[in-house]
């Protein structure tokens, strides 16, 4: 799979890596059906990662996350050359594909900015409204692009989705904000899906290592010890297959279509 910052390579073994069971008691919620967006709150951008805006309408929040739960960023930054053109604007039921997955965020409580190359059209794109942007380098076109820019813009923990994640549900995304570890990321059936995980600046030093020289992304991910979602965690927020069901090419927007 592969999410808004590029592509990923084929998973490797990560059998030295920690699993975090969710808490049992915590709320799960009803499934998610996507809104309008709200409102996301505006932060100074940090050295290298520009900001800008356009306009929203709200959405029914679930309320506020914990206090210091972790922001949210949606990576927007890929080429989306399998798809035809950019990614984040393809149309999924009228709306913008990236529209799922801020509106998810909002749901969740949780405060969401857009990484995106500066050459993108989302800031034009219609029905997205209000929601902050910060602009990645325009080279590399690699996912650790954007999480890096992300974690420089906020330097406290994120949770980072992909654009093209339409059915992640609030509540793993919430539970990913609130949870302790510094990088928690979802592996369904072995698969690491670091383009929706929870990020922490502790580690910019070797992202921002690893993005130099262009190592992938999962290659990286395994050198950072995370704490794993395996498929009996994740079951809890829904069907796996359904929740980390991403869009990569023509025929995976068509099935997402009608899995709406």
């Amino acid at each position: 799979m592969s999410g808004g910052g590029g592509e990923l390579e084929q998973p490797l073994d990560l059998g030295g890596a920690r699993r975090l069971d969710p808490d049992p008691g915590a709320e799960l919620g009803q499934p998610f059906l996507p809104g309008h967006l709200r409102h996301a709150a505006t932060v100074p951008a940090a050295p290298l990662a520009h900001s800008r805006s356009c306009h929203t309408r709200p959405v029914e929040r679930r309320g506020p996350a914990a206090e210091g739960a972790a922001p949210g960023a949606v990576l927007a930054g890929g080429r989306g050359s399998r798809l035809g053109g950019e990614k984040a604007t393809a149309d999924l039921g009228g709306r913008p594909l990236i529209a799922y997955p801020l509106g998810a965020l909002a749901a969740a409580g949780l405060d969401a900015f857009v990484v995106a190359k500066s050459a993108t059209a989302l800031t034009e794109a219609p029905g997205l409204g209000q929601v902050q942007f910060i602009t990645e380098p325009a080279q590399p076109t690699h996912p650790l692009a954007g999480i890096v820019a992300a974690l420089r813009h906020t330097a406290r923990p994120l949770v980072v989705v992909g654009c093209d994640f339409p059915f992640v549900p609030p509540p793993l995304l919430r539970f990913l904000a609130e949870a302790p570890d510094p990088l928690v990321v979802p592996a369904p059936a072995g698969a690491p899906q670091p383009l929706l995980a929870r990020w922490s600046p502790t580690h910019l030093p070797r992202l921002e290592a690893a993005l130099a020289r262009e190592e992938p992304l999962r290659r990286t991910v395994a050198s950072l010890s995370p704490r794993l979602l395996d498929q009996a965690d994740l079951t809890p927020f829904g069907d796996p297959t359904r929740t980390l069901f991403n869009v990569n090419t023509p025929a995976d927007l068509a099935t997402a279509t009608t899995m709406l």
